[in-house]
């Protein structure tokens, strides 16, 4: 049976979650980190995100980034379209989280470079379940940019 190097995998996985609600971010965290296999960093803006992304050296730059569709000064659409400009950065997924969006935000979003728009409902219990099903494919299925898989 072939050995399962996913643990040392995750160890390494890096997001970078841009809110500036402490109470969402504290539920990300609580939910997508419990055993602390991988790390979640934060930034209050999307400026604040851009300017720390474009600043790092490449082994340090996450494999994830999670916005909100609603951001301070600038919009999710925006935050994509800067982020993916960037050759390095390109890769990186982008999940943008929303309780309800119109449908042709929607297709303006993936347009601008989105990997994935996550229905987070109204609610925490499909918040949660939101929460849960990314960590699911994002973080424990998928092989993400910039990962040192062994």
């Amino acid at each position: 049976m072939a050995k399962d190097n996913r643990k040392g995998f995750l160890a390494r996985c890096r997001i970078l979650h841009v809110i500036d609600d402490d109470a969402q971010h504290c539920l990300l965290t609580n939910i997508l980190q419990p055993d602390s296999s991988f790390s979640i960093e934060r930034s209050q803006t999307g400026l604040q995100a851009l300017k720390a992304l474009h600043s790092r050296p490449t082994a340090n730059l996450p494999n994830l980034v999670i916005i909100p569709w609603i951001m301070p000064l600038l919009t999710s659409r925006e935050f994509t379209r800067e982020m993916k400009s960037d050759e390095r950065l390109r890769a990186i997924p982008v999940i943008v989280m929303s309780a309800s969006l119109p449908s042709e935000e929607i297709a303006a979003l993936y347009d601008a470079g989105v990997s994935c728009v996550l229905a987070t409902g109204t609610d925490y219990d499909s918040l949660a379940l939101a929460l849960r099903a990314l960590k699911n494919f994002w973080v424990e299925c998928a092989i993400l940019p910039y990962s040192r898989w062994p």
